[in-house]
């Protein structure tokens, strides 16, 4: 409630930089408009469920809950009841008599229960079913529902789901009792917020203004910007905890064992692979692991009798193993990946900023910020941060720093003189990026361009030549020794990472390279549309690809990139732009959305249709995108079309964020907020799906 608060008064504070086009009166009066209409919104038709009684003769009643008829064996303590297993619990009441507008339980649980009212009415003398609602104590409104039935009912049923390990209390039922207001804050606050953003972005002569590097106001709005954009990362990540015990050797998740290993300077992990594991003839195959009920630490690598990390190994020398020295204690996935998630929204800005003083000095600064929620929305950190494993810690830390080295590289050539230390920088981040994920060379490609032109000035004099050389290649050189060393010391190849001896889902060594699974990639990747639905989150993941006759491996994925982020479509318009425009800037477009199609198609190739996989050439097309849209403005003489350019830019951002969120900061792969944060879940989808 505080954070919004703060919101609300930041955002006030940029609306008011209106008042030179609109006039104060004006502004106050377009602000007490929108806030008498989102209360009205509020008391109306977000709380319509607390008008089901009126109008009609409905009388309250009570009835008493004594006993529970249930599948499995529920103990009641005193006043409570305590479930052990999973069970299905009934409480019948009748008979009834009565019209009924709403049902009340009174439910005090440690969990969220599931509870589906059956009912007879004038229609039907059996049972009919509504459809299934989550009861969280804390929230009042999830233990009333509405009901619409017709005439009387005799018989009322109500059937609840109750997980494991729960304890509740359940001591009455309450028919048509009025379903109090509870005025939401926060929604009313963000409904403020959203409102406010595009008024500032329609109205503020300061949005409107070129971006400025020294500008005070635009330095605050930035600096707004990367703190929202890393407290929504922070709660995602927060809520998204595996709450592993450390003290629970039994699930110990194997990244724990790399830490260790990284600790005491091996290479291997010392646990060791079982017997059985070793006598088979070929180990990597899944279905003999699997017929043979063979135990493995899935996905490791497996090589000579030994379990290696295959993951990039970066992570755990940077962070995971200095914690694990430092506290004594293993840093948890979670914090992990927000470290890296914090250093790459830093970056991710920095280097938009970087490409619009480049190429767009011209360009208002609305579309700045629009570049920035573009790129930090469509680019699925909320995504990784939802479900932060050791996968994710990966990806992460070499998303970040592919942007980092993209940034030093800008900054390093925007001046006449090229910028040694900063070219170091950038060399240095890009290689170390294959310390994380070994696909990530291929963004180097998109520095060549740059560098091509920096050697044909320096080739001028020698000792140009000879500190250009050092900075460009003693970082790749370092870092490239250092990895073909390491691999050739566990697996007698210097370019084998571990992907071939990799205990996962199929035989990776005897996989190969199949040129006929490209076309299910780029379809899965970029074009898969979303499953829409009406029920909380409302876009959801679906694992189905087109039909293939051989072995692809698909997770339910949310969408393909230009779906999700609907701006990237973008990228269509192009060829539109030959000959308009810088021919450095065409250049790097068109390398952008080469190289992320090259990284899709190895993606596909090597791993399958997985969406966080997505992340590692999402922002390629996402900065594609937003620098053609800005093109198309900076070219345009029409004012006219300038402002649907503008507006369609604004709407398309918007969905692209809304869409982000549910899909990555909501649910992800796994919905660890639905399961380890109940409570935080249910309060969004009540508050969104204010109908149920």
């Amino acid at each position: 409630m505080l954070i919004f608060l703060c919101l609300a008064v930041i955002l006030l504070v940029i609306d008011c930089k209106c008042i030179k086009k609109k006039g104060q009166a004006a502004i106050w009066v377009d602000m007490s408009r929108a806030i008498l209409i989102i209360f009205i919104l509020e008391l109306s038709l977000f709380h319509i469920n607390s008008y089901r009684l009126w109008g009609g003769n409905y009388t309250e009643t009570h009835y008493d809950v004594t006993n529970l008829t249930s599948s499995q064996e529920i103990k009641k303590v005193e006043d409570q009841y305590v479930v052990k297993k999973q069970a299905e619990a009934y409480v019948t009441i009748e008979p009834v008599d009565q019209k009924i507008g709403t049902i009340h339980l009174n439910i005090n649980s440690n969990q969220p229960i599931d509870y589906t009212v059956c009912y007879t009415d004038a229609t039907s003398q059996n049972y009919r079913e509504l459809p299934t609602k989550t009861l969280v104590s804390e929230l009042t409104n999830s233990q009333y529902i509405p009901v619409f039935l017709s005439g009387e009912s005799h018989k009322i049923m109500i059937k609840l789901e109750i997980p494991e390990n729960t304890t509740f209390q359940f001591d009455r039922i309450d028919f048509n009792q009025a379903i109090p207001f509870d005025i939401n804050w926060e929604r009313v606050l963000i409904l403020f917020l959203a409102w406010g953003f595009f008024y500032a972005m329609k109205n503020s002569q300061e949005l409107q203004k070129k971006y400025e590097p020294g500008n005070r106001f635009q330095i605050l709005v930035l600096i707004f910007i990367a703190i929202l954009s890393l407290w929504i990362l922070c709660w995602i990540s927060c809520t998204s905890n595996l709450k592993i015990p450390e003290n629970n050797l039994v699930n110990k998740p194997f990244e724990r064992y790399a830490v260790d290993m990284v600790v005491k300077g091996a290479v291997s992990l010392e646990q060791q692979p079982s017997e059985e594991l070793k006598q088979l003839q070929n180990p990597y195959d899944q279905t003999e692991r699997a017929k043979e009920n063979i135990s493995i630490y899935h996905d490791l690598a497996y090589y000579n009798g030994k379990y290696y990390v295959y993951f990039g190994i970066l992570p755990y020398v940077t962070v995971m193993a200095p914690y694990k020295i430092i506290t004594g204690h293993y840093l948890a996935m979670n914090k992990a990946v927000y470290v890296f998630a914090f250093l790459l929204v830093i970056f991710m800005i920095k280097l938009v900023l970087q490409i619009c003083r480049r190429w767009y000095r011209d360009i208002p600064f609305k579309f700045v910020i629009l570049f920035i929620i573009t790129m930090l929305s469509g680019g699925f950190l909320m995504w990784l941060c939802r479900r932060p494993q050791i996968y994710e810690v990966a990806i992460m830390a070499g998303y970040y720093l592919v942007i980092q080295g993209m940034y030093f590289m800008l900054k390093a050539m925007e001046r006449e003189n090229t910028h040694y230390g900063y070219l170091f920088l950038a060399c240095a981040s890009l290689a170390l990026a294959v310390a994380c994920r070994p696909n990530l060379l291929l963004v180097s490609f998109l520095i060549v361009p740059f560098l091509w032109k920096k050697w044909l000035v320096h080739m001028k004099s020698k000792q140009n030549r000879f500190k250009f050389i050092l900075a460009v290649f003693i970082p790749y050189l370092m870092v490239g020794v250092c990895l073909m060393g390491y691999n050739y010391i566990r697996f007698g190849s210097v370019f084998e990472f571990g992907a071939k001896y990799q205990l996962t889902v199929n035989d990776m060594k005897n996989l190969g390279y199949r040129i006929s699974v490209i076309p299910m990639g780029i379809l899965s990747y970029l074009f898969k549309v979303p499953v829409l639905t009406s029920v909380f989150p409302f876009v959801h993941n679906l694992s189905d690809v087109i039909t293939y006759y051989g072995y692809y491996f698909n997770s339910a994925m949310a969408g393909g990139i230009l779906w999700l982020s609907p701006i990237c479509f973008a990228i269509f318009l192009l060829p539109k732009l030959k000959g308009k425009i810088n021919k450095e800037s065409w250049i790097f477009i068109v390398m952008l959305l080469g190289v992320a199609l090259i990284i899709c198609i190895c993606d596909a190739v090597l791993g399958g249709s997985v969406q966080r996989y997505a992340a590692d050439f999402a922002w390629m097309i996402l900065c594609a995108a937003m620098m053609i849209v800005m093109a198309f403005y900076q070219n345009e003489k029409e004012h006219r079309m300038k402002k649907y350019i503008s507006k369609i830019t604004i709407a398309f951002v918007m969905i692209g964020f809304l869409l982000n969120f549910l899909t990555g900061g909501i649910q992800s792969e796994e919905n660890l907020l639905k399961e380890y944060y109940p409570n935080q879940y249910y309060a969004i989808r009540y508050s969104i799906s204010f109908w149920e």
